[in-house]
């Protein structure tokens, strides 16, 4: 049998030292004993009860300013895999309590206290995979969340707050970060490494990484510094992997995201990440795809393509767009109309991109799937085969060097005999009056008609000549 007395003495705080005498003549004293026929049972209360002994709360500063309260917290400890199990969830909450003051990096002389906190994020990184039954602790574990959700969960500094790199992007983009990167980049990768520890029951983790906890991350998304979106993708990508029970939130914040940026806020910074996230999402729909994921297409996807800053995204909304066609082609419907209807006439850039996504988009359908759009569909195509910008011409004529273009325009008879008519004065006016080029790919789009149907093509020569006659 084993036992274990605790002395309890009211009115005392945590910092308070009391000497031996002073607990035996204190006579507001209780006296507890606990008795177990296991040595481990008992460490284990030992352990929980030593935790229990210290404050449930962090430093209430935001920035850190030398306070006793400070003072008290960041000093040098023992570290975790050096003193003995029953020691370590105390030693664990002494140490998440420096993890949890934050510091202000545009001041001088934290230097010392900056690393302490450092080097002790470093460590706990580190136990989770050398002492991760540690984390598997639900009190553990939620201690560790509440530190991570201390550091993340901030507002987010304006670009007037954050470090100008004197360098660029690989777009010519001036690139910012946040002073608080050496701690915020640490913060992010013990969590990644909480995410994904086998050491740590997944149904822990699933009910204390809670939906609270998701709509705050998401919303750091929205953060200058482009480091911090990068982490905030890898950690969303695995808890949407690891915890299926949250999936559902993670989409829904996601679109919130998109709703707010489209009718409230008209700018984000992570759009595209947003995106990338999405489209892996999409890629495991199963098919038929589900009533409330072609609604997100329609409510907070599609509208995207209207917005100003359309070309910090353009790739990865393209990419979702056709992965959504891949598993659903009907669903080029709604897609291309509103291409169609949001068409950046004049803007030479965007409606090259807008091109780019028809392109693809016309390369997962079949002929019977372009019936419903097709007539304002080659009106707008066209409208760029005679555009006086010469890549818009050119860009537009190229889309017949597919086959599956091919076949869904040319080969098909009904699509033909509704189509050919639509594009025929636009091709035949540019097979005589451009440039040389632009002459030949006219000329060649023209002889495969020709080829084709002779008879439709002759017709209408004899109708538009006639008519310019």
């Amino acid at each position: 049998m084993f036992g274990l007395e605790i002395i309890l003495v009211p009115g005392v705080s945590e910092h308070q030292v009391l000497s031996e005498r002073e607990i035996q003549d204190n006579p507001n004293k209780k006296r507890y004993c606990f008795y177990s026929e296991s040595k481990e049972v008992m460490q284990e209360w030992f352990s929980m009860l030593s935790r229990c002994t210290l404050s449930n709360h962090f430093c209430s500063t935001l920035y850190y300013s030398n306070t006793p309260e400070e003072q008290r917290i960041l000093v040098p400890l023992p570290k975790l895999k050096e003193v003995l199990a029953p020691q370590r969830r105390a030693l664990l909450w002494k140490k998440l309590l420096i993890c949890g003051v934050r510091f202000d990096f545009s001041r001088s002389g934290e230097d010392d206290v900056r690393d302490l906190k450092r080097n002790t994020l470093l460590e706990l990184t580190e136990a989770t995979e050398m002492l991760g039954q540690l984390f598997n602790d639900p009190k553990c574990l939620q201690d560790t969340i509440n530190m991570i959700s201390t550091n993340l969960f901030r507002a987010l500094p304006n670009a007037s707050n954050l470090i100008h790199s004197s360098t660029e992007d690989d777009d010519g983009n001036e690139v910012f970060t946040d002073p608080e990167w050496p701690h915020l980049s640490l913060v992010y990768e013990l969590l990644i490494r909480i995410v994904l520890s086998p050491q740590i029951d997944n149904n822990l983790r699933k009910r204390l990484i809670d939906d609270d906890f998701l709509t705050h991350l998401i919303s750091l998304f929205d953060s200058l510094d482009q480091r911090e979106r990068e982490f905030l993708k890898t950690v969303t990508h695995r808890i949407y992997g690891k915890l299926t029970n949250r999936r559902v939130t993670i989409r829904k914040t996601i679109n919130y995201v998109f709703y707010e940026f489209l009718y409230e806020k008209k700018s984000h910074n992570g759009i595209a990440e947003l995106l990338e996230i999405l489209a892996s999402i999409i890629n495991g729909f199963t098919v038929p795809i589900r009533p409330e994921h072609k609604l997100s297409l329609q409510r907070s996807l599609i509208p995207l393509h209207k917005t100003q800053s359309y070309e910090n995204y353009s790739i990865q909304l393209s990419y979702c767009m056709t992965l959504y066609v891949a598993k659903d082609p009907s669903l080029s419907e709604p897609i291309i109309k509103a291409l169609l209807k949001y068409w950046p006439y004049g803007h030479t850039p965007k409606e090259t991109w807008f091109l780019n996504e028809l392109e693809d988009l016309l390369e997962l359908v079949k002929p019977e799937d372009i019936v419903p759009y097709r007539v304002p569909l080659f009106k707008r195509v066209a409208k760029c085969i005679a555009s006086t910008n010469i890549l818009i011409a050119e860009k537009i004529l190229l889309f017949w060097n597919s086959q599956t273009f091919y076949g869904v325009t040319i080969g098909n008879e009904d699509n033909r005999r509704v189509i050919f008519p639509l594009i025929f004065k636009s091709l035949y006016d540019c097979s005589r009056g451009a440039t040389e080029n632009i002459q030949n790919m006219a000329s060649n789009v023209l002889d495969l008609y020709k080829e084709l149907d002779g008879e439709m093509y002759h017709s209408l020569v004899k109708q538009y000549t006639g008519v310019r006659k």
